[in-house]
């Protein structure tokens, strides 16, 4: 059925009550920091990584020929070393040096005591040999799969988001060699590993998809965004929710598709997508000034200007002006939808 645009705000917006539980789902008496580490780097995590990391060790020690090679000396880790070895990942994070050996340097200025922990050559043996790899095969994305399939479904297990969700994507800086490397424009960092995320009000990931360009079987090829938005919010449907997302996720027709399914959908639009009502689109506006439109399946598309013309939809929000106040404090009135 094609939709019926009218000019204006709806007389009322019909909100979905959510029905979810925000919040984890298992139950935690007195707990330690170290304890909601523990609900992610779980047994399973530790077991596939003893695993696959022992094998490749293995493996590259068959293979290292040379009679000084570094991995000559490999032995089989422990649970407890690969904690160690993360703990030190981690801690290199927050105490930045140049080099990874200068966190074993003696030199006084330097010194991080790392090599209490764990020594250099043992260090530099398990970055070489880390593995997750189960499934069989030379494709790249087999190699991280079974990691990211398995923190899906521990985070499914594990959370229940809130009321307000949003996607959008990461990209993981690499320039080496790698079939489904993108490059984005705007990007600081314009080469690298694509990953579309879903997380919740608090910024915790729910969901990750690694993009796999043309030989993504999954989201690839004919409706990619619909695709990716499908199979993020899978789980999330006919409860209630609110998903925030820019204009490279947002339609009329993804909006639509979403509100029958009880999700709600807010975020800014392209002027140039199929379905927008023309007589928004083609507004000529000056500073402050807002042209409105909502259509007969409870849809909001406007479009603002104020340094520059910004267009928005929403299932969950009017354009109703509202109050709001900068950094200094100066007040100013703008579309709800914008503000929310």
């Amino acid at each position: 059925m094609e939709s019926v645009w009218m000019a204006g705000n709806p007389a009322v917006k019909n909100i979905f009550p959510f029905i979810g539980t925000p919040g984890i789902k298992q139950y935690m008496p007195e707990t330690e920091p170290i304890d909601y580490f523990n609900l992610l780097f779980n047994a399973e995590f530790f077991s596939l990584l003893l695993t696959c990391t022992n094998a490749n060790g293995e493996k590259t020690k068959r293979n290292a020929h040379h009679p000084n090679a570094r991995f000559r000396r490999w032995k089989n880790v422990t649970v407890e070393e690969l904690k160690v070895f993360i703990g030190v990942i981690l801690l290199m994070g927050i105490i930045k040096l140049n080099r990874i050996s200068d966190y074993w340097s003696k030199h006084y200025l330097l010194d991080v005591n790392f090599s209490n922990y764990m020594s250099r050559n043992k260090f530099f043996l398990i970055l070489r040999a880390l593995n997750v790899q189960t499934l069989p095969g030379n494709q790249s994305l087999n190699k991280v799969h079974t990691l990211i399939e398995m923190f899906n479904k521990t985070m499914e297990n594990l959370y229940y988001p809130t009321k307000e969700m949003a996607i959008d994507e990461s990209l993981i800086l690499w320039k080496g060699r790698l079939r489904f490397r993108q490059y984005i424009k705007n990007r600081a960092h314009k080469y690298g590993i694509k990953l579309y995320m879903l997380a919740d009000h608090h910024g915790i990931c729910l969901k990750i998809h690694l993009y796999a360009g043309s030989q993504d079987l999954t989201v690839g090829g004919r409706d990619h965004v619909k695709k990716v938005i499908r199979l993020l919010v899978a789980n999330y449907l006919n409860n209630g929710h609110s998903l925030y997302v820019d204009n490279y996720y947002s339609s009329v027709d993804i909006a639509e598709e979403l509100l029958n399914k009880k999700m709600h959908v807010t975020g800014t639009l392209n002027f140039n997508r199929k379905g927008n009502p023309k007589q928004v689109i083609n507004a000529r506006l000056q500073p402050t000034e807002a042209c409105i439109m909502h259509n007969n399946k409870n849809i909001t598309v406007t479009k603002w200007r104020d340094k520059r013309e910004v267009a928005f939809i929403s299932t969950a929000h009017d354009s109703q002006y509202i109050e709001t106040r900068n950094k200094y404090g100066n007040m100013s009135f703008k579309p709800a939808v914008q503000v929310k």
